[in-house]
């Protein structure tokens, strides 16, 4: 008897937990939605443009599925969230070839885009593009 009333409040803390991080979820792709449209009902490639510079291109590319359209909050939702997480993958997935998703880096540090024909930058680049093909 213990262990099934254990195990329903375990279930009732599980799918409140589950629909806590639903709801938080939700309101970060809500409000990264409004700031990056400007308040406006469709995401238009200028806002990521201006907002985002040049990795605005990939990213609309991504959320738009390489067609001239404008993407709603609907659509923002079923593919914006990994762009949101932690995980870096689904920049290697939208930004190719390697070079490019590597001058972005350096844009977006702020850094000076070294020669990409040096000797440790080619090495670095093959190695990057050799990890990737493993997994």
């Amino acid at each position: 008897m213990g262990n099934a009333i254990h195990n329903r409040r375990l279930r009732r803390s599980k799918n409140h937990k589950d629909s806590e991080t639903d709801d938080l979820q939700e309101s970060l792709i809500k409000k990264c939605f409004w700031s990056l449209s400007d308040g406006e009902d469709i995401l238009k490639y200028s806002h990521l443009e201006q907002k985002l510079g040049n990795l605005g291109d990939p990213i609309y590319k991504y959320l738009s599925d390489n067609e001239e359209k404008q993407v709603n909050l609907e659509e923002f939702h079923q593919k914006g969230l990994p762009l949101l997480g932690n995980s870096t993958d689904i920049y290697f997935q939208i930004i190719q070839p390697f070079e490019k998703l590597l001058q972005l880096c350096f844009e977006c540090a702020n850094v000076e885009i070294p020669n990409f024909n040096l000797p440790w930058i080619k090495a670095f680049i093959e190695n990057m593009v050799c990890f990737i093909t493993v997994f």
